[in-house]
């Protein structure tokens, strides 16, 4: 059985996770390292957005309850950030910042998203998540209500609940 995994979002630049400009992937390459470890093919993840992404985003909706920013179920098994740099059809993606130079220390290309102090982090897991089926709300998303919130929506930021299987 697929498990839910579900976090707050407190970013939603784009990069993590990313979507491209055609709508074909959704990929989590970086942060939510504890999710890219766990997560399988057919596991979903769903983004929700708080108080924190709504005051950077400046909205002037007072009603900061949890809205869902993105689902994605994982289309393929996880790969490694060396074959998720390497394939073709994921050349030029905002995310795909990371490969092992020949000795085993790990490569950041230069990007605005992350820096050095995000390497140890980001590459904790070498995993990346792919998807093909998501739905990515974006800056206009659902709000969860009806109970749902308590099902679905994790109580503090560094939290992730799992649903499902173990």
């Amino acid at each position: 059985m697929p498990r839910l995994f579900t976090y707050i979002m407190t970013s939603d630049s784009g990069f993590a996770p990313h979507v491209d400009e055609q709508g074909r992937y959704l990929t989590l390459a970086t942060c939510k390292s504890k999710i890219r470890k766990s997560a399988k093919k057919h596991d979903w993840i769903a983004g929700f957005g708080g108080k924190t992404l709504y005051r950077k985003c400046k909205k002037e909706d007072k009603d900061f309850g949890p809205r869902l920013i993105y689902a994605a179920e994982v289309s393929d098994d996880p790969i490694s950030f060396d074959s998720y740099y390497s394939a073709l059809r994921f050349k030029a993606r905002k995310d795909n910042i990371y490969h092992r130079a020949r000795k085993g220390r790990w490569i950041q290309d230069k990007n605005r998203f992350h820096d050095a102090s995000d390497i140890k982090r980001d590459t904790s897991a070498d995993s990346v998540l792919v998807s093909t089926k998501f739905i990515n709300f974006g800056s206009n998303p659902p709000k969860i209500e009806n109970g749902w919130e308590n099902r679905l929506v994790p109580k503090g930021r560094n939290q992730s609940l799992r649903i499902g299987r173990k």
